[in-house]
């Protein structure tokens, strides 16, 4: 890879900036690829949390700091992904069913 992390990122902030979609097909196509932004940054995430050598760099002010903001964010995404969820109807096959447990499937 020819880019730093830190590059590559900004650059897909400036992108997620510029986004204008135009159309629900616009709007998922966005969505896709906000959503794979995240992904590739929570992989790294998971890298870096079960790496000691990267987690020793932080000292405890900073971590604690870091974990406060993750734990801002976390719980930001997780009452997003569960009041969108909540809006899913079901298919007219499906009413009368009791909600599933697999809200993705």
């Amino acid at each position: 890879m020819s880019q730093d992390w830190t590059t590559i990122k900004t650059e897909q902030v400036n992108k997620i900036k510029s986004l204008s979609p135009k159309d629900r097909l616009d709007m998922v196509e966005a969505m896709a690829l906000m959503n794979q932004y995240i992904f590739d940054s929570c992989q790294g995430w998971v890298q870096w949390i079960h790496n000691p050598t990267v987690i020793n760099r932080f000292n405890e002010k900073e971590l604690k700091e870091i974990y406060e903001q993750f734990r801002k964010h976390a719980l930001e995404f997780l009452e997003f992904d569960l009041k969108a969820t909540k809006k899913i109807k079901p298919l007219p096959k499906d009413e009368g069913r009791p909600p599933s447990t697999a809200p993705y499937a």
